[in-house]
């Protein structure tokens, strides 16, 4: 994940056991939420490929945020998907694997 200086950042790698089915997840969380959307709009303005799905990220019926997905414009079997409110998520891995994996995040 390019980086804006968050207070956090972690990287995680969620698995199955199975090959090819891992996630990587970074997750960066800052004190400012215009730091999180400048973050959150470099990742999102670097992503090429169809758009799977898109939207705003809602706490308690208000919006907090934006999520994006998009496949992975080199290999169809990819994709890669972001979101944020002052935390900002970016997965990649296989396309139905991330498609599922954002989903059960609250969006």
């Amino acid at each position: 994940m390019v980086s804006t200086s968050p207070v956090e950042e972690y990287a995680l790698t969620y698995s199955t056991g199975k090959k090819g089915q891992d996630v990587t997840l970074e997750v960066g969380q800052w004190n400012d939420g215009d730091k999180a959307k400048s973050q959150y709009d470099t990742l999102a303005e670097a992503m090429t490929g169809k758009e799977l799905g898109s939207g705003n990220v809602k706490v308690s019926g208000k919006t907090t945020g934006a999520y994006s997905a998009k496949a992975d414009p080199d290999d169809d079997t990819k994709a890669v998907a972001v979101w944020r409110n002052d935390t900002v998520f970016y997965a990649t891995g296989a396309k139905n694997d991330i498609q599922r994996f954002y989903q059960q995040f609250p969006l």
